[in-house]
């Protein structure tokens, strides 16, 4: 199955999922969680999955705990999510316990395909190679930011984790003399070195990856009350000395027609639950996933959050590929998060689930929304009075409308599509283009994204205009089908 029928056929799904998610979510927020919690004594991570196919959507509930719950819990647990979800066949789920715990995605033990985009790149673009200068790991850089007049990028906190500088901090707000190199050494070839491409200005705090705070974001889409909406944080905001275009570089080249995305310099600002976004990281490269239905809960040492987290699209990689290739694998740590649709910047990765024993398990692949780390950079260095993408509008920080963007928020692209010679579909903005077509162009052979596009339609005599930012891109005809770049 091609990519682009693959997530047709995925929307579909998940607009089914839709019609019972609220519902679901209410009985699960108020019923089947709290009593969940009351009898799991260790630390967990509780998520809620999805299979599709058939008649239905069918539900998982994935407890994953540290050590493993004996049988007569695990048969209590399980009785106890049967009981409130009632018979309703839209609303039934299983339950399935998992022994493992939460890793950063710099290192994790599951074995991974060869990094996806390892080179030196010039100007740098968002999913490059990036460490510390010392270092021996490997993250992604992510988004161009910019920080109260000064531009830099956003990586992960954790990537620092090992720079003896951090031996000197003094207190929670110290930034460590610390600089980011790239490519990472780990990614250099031989006689080469990395170079230094910033410096670390500010951070999510101390202990690295340990550190709390209130997550608007979840207030707001999932109305969780403020005292229950707490994420990790895992941030860290570098200056620049090297230009960093925001577009995400598509890696490696033969996933994808272009080289790279059009540019990203607008915050998502709907609800991105069940969304599908794609990512890329160092390793993992150009990648895509669906946003989770419902936040998963977490306790680690005994402190309580609720993450967002992205799942699997099944139709696109299988669990194995997922697991070794997926997004979040080692190396993605700081990735950026991107709707698909819009194209607009969703949130930064930040860790993923590692399971002990049977290793064929679905993983999820945990991220910070951008709006909460807008916040806390601004409440962490009340100096920096603004922050927003690097060329973006300026917008409130964690003020996400829950119906959608606005048409003028909408990028300026237009496919015009004619067949011999009269116009039969117009598009403006980044809809997916099957939306549009002539009944007699075939969905599954047309591909599209922003920026620029590739294309490939099936009917004889078929144009395509492409105009982008009021400038014409170029026109494609076809009487066979027909491939343009």
């Amino acid at each position: 199955m091609s990519k682009s029928q693959a997530l047709i056929e995925l929307r579909a799904e998940l607009e089914k999922r839709r019609e019972t998610s609220e519902d679901f979510n209410h009985i699960w927020e108020n019923e089947a969680l709290p009593h969940l919690r009351e009898i799991i004594h260790t630390d967990y991570s509780i998520s809620i999955q999805a299979e599709y196919g058939g008649s239905r959507i069918r539900r998982v509930v994935e407890v994953m705990t540290e050590t493993e719950i004996p049988q007569e819990g695990n048969r209590k647990l399980t009785e106890t999510v049967s009981k409130v979800f009632g018979e309703n066949p839209s609303l039934k789920v299983e339950i399935s316990f998992t022994v493992g715990n939460i890793k950063r995605s710099t290192c994790t033990e599951d074995e991974c395909v060869p990094p996806g985009n390892p080179g030196h790149h010039f100007p740098l673009m968002i999913g490059d190679s990036v460490d510390y200068q010392g270092g021996t790991s490997a993250g992604t850089i992510g988004p161009a930011l910019d920080c109260g007049g000064k531009t830099g990028c956003l990586v992960n906190y954790h990537l620092f984790e090992g720079a003896p500088q951090l031996n000197e901090v003094q207190h929670d707000n110290e930034v460590p003399d610390c600089h980011l190199v790239h490519p990472a050494s780990i990614d250099c070839a031989e006689g080469e070195r990395p170079r230094i491409i910033g410096k670390l200005r500010a951070h999510s705090g101390f202990p690295i990856y340990k550190t709390q705070r209130h997550s608007g974001s979840l207030e707001k889409h999932f109305q969780l009350p403020r005292d229950q909406a707490k994420i990790q944080t895992d941030w860290a905001f570098c200056d620049l000395q090297t230009p960093l275009e925001n577009r995400m570089r598509y890696s490696p080249s033969e996933r994808e027609f272009q080289e790279h995305s059009g540019l990203i310099h607008r915050v998502y600002q709907g609800n991105p639950r069940l969304r599908i976004i794609r990512s890329s990281g160092r390793t993992s490269g150009i990648r895509y996933a669906v946003v989770c239905e419902t936040p998963v809960a977490v306790r680690q040492g005994g402190i309580e959050t609720r993450e967002w987290c992205l799942e699997n699209i099944p139709k696109l990689l299988s669990t194995d590929q997922w697991i070794t290739g997926g997004v979040g694998i080692p190396g993605d740590s700081g990735a950026a998060i991107v709707d698909d649709k819009t194209r607009e910047l969703v949130g930064q990765l930040w860790g993923r689930n590692v399971y002990e024993g049977d290793t064929n398990i679905q993983r999820i692949t945990y991220f910070t929304h951008i709006a909460d780390i807008f916040d806390d950079i601004r409440e962490r260095y009340p100096e920096i009075d603004e922050v927003k993408l690097a060329g973006a509008p300026s917008i409130p920080t964690s003020n996400l409308r829950t119906n959608g963007k606005t048409a003028h928020n909408k990028p300026k692209v237009t496919f015009k599509i004619s067949q011999d010679g009269v116009q039969r579909s117009h598009l403006q903005a980044s809809e997916p283009i099957e939306h549009f077509l002539h009944p007699a162009t075939s969905k599954s052979s047309f591909t599209s994204s922003t920026g620029s596009s590739a294309t490939c339609i099936d009917p004889p005599c078929t144009s395509v205009e492409f105009r982008a930012m009021d400038k014409e891109m170029g026109i494609m005809q076809t009487s066979a089908p027909s491939t343009v770049t």
